[in-house]
């Protein structure tokens, strides 16, 4: 996976969510903390929320520290479609929840066996 932007971009991918009633209070707004509560997969809803607040952190938006007052759910299973100036996009890959920031829309190619570029859907 890789990120191209003529304008400032963040991208996180993760693999698998940290135990969620450990870091939720710090990271999640009070209404995402309640969003990922009655998610039908909660683990998937936190990590879609996480990976979209870190994206947002890497592109220059705000600190690690300020992720908590920053929405970015608009419902359990969907990203707010724009946070702070940015375009937000999410993308399911093979064990992992990916989320970019950006000025501009998305768009997120994954590469084949051959490791020739393939377009995926975003979630």
């Amino acid at each position: 996976m890789a990120g191209v932007s003529r304008s400032r971009l963040g991208v996180d991918i993760e693999s698998h969510a940290p135990d969620v009633s450990e870091i939720a209070e710090t990271v999640l707004t009070p209404r995402e903390r309640v969003m990922v509560d009655s998610a039908s997969d909660p683990s998937h809803s936190f990590l879609s929320a996480w990976t979209a607040k870190e994206a947002l952190v890497k592109a220059g938006v705000c600190t690690l520290d300020d992720v908590g007052q920053l929405k970015v759910l608009r419902t359990s299973n969907a990203l707010l479609p724009h946070q702070a100036g940015f375009a937000l996009s999410a993308a399911v890959l093979r064990g992992a929840v990916a989320a970019a920031a950006t000025r501009e829309d998305a768009q997120w190619f994954g590469l084949d066996k051959q490791g020739n570029p393939r377009a995926m859907l975003d979630g």
